[in-house]
């Protein structure tokens, strides 16, 4: 793995994920990346796979309660310009794909629990099952 922090942005899949929603690819890549997750069903979850979800479902939290991403001016730049909305579906797959990302087997949750930054991991995820309702 590359880049490597606890926050939703701060791994290497995250940027790939962001220019695919600015570059025209908008609510569908965003879509795209949850089914990615949900589609793993028991199988083992890639940590990339998890990771781009995880932006995404960061990003769906941006549009439901509009706090702003710090640091992420592509992604506010493109809401601000294209004004997407979160649907209830939509909110309801982030809610499931981070549920997935944090359950057995996901490479991501074993790498984390794995390293002492564990915590701030699991509060992330917390925080944005929370911002998602």
């Amino acid at each position: 793995m590359g880049a490597w922090g606890t926050g939703a942005f701060e791994n290497d899949a995250p940027g790939d994920l962001i220019v695919a929603v600015c570059d025209g690819g908008g609510l569908t890549m965003i879509e795209d990346s949850f089914d990615h997750v949900l589609e793993a069903g028991s199988e083992y979850l890639e940590a990339p796979t998890a990771e781009e979800a995880v932006a995404a479902a960061a990003i769906v939290a941006r549009l439901k309660d509009g706090v702003a991403l710090p640091g992420e001016d592509e992604i506010e730049a493109w809401i601000a310009q294209e004004r997407p909305t979160a649907s209830t579906a939509l909110i309801a797959k982030a809610r499931n794909a981070l549920r997935r990302v944090i359950t057995a087997p996901s490479e991501l949750l074993e790498l984390w629990q794995d390293a002492e930054e564990f915590p701030y991991f699991q509060a992330g995820i917390d925080d944005l099952l929370r911002r998602l309702g």
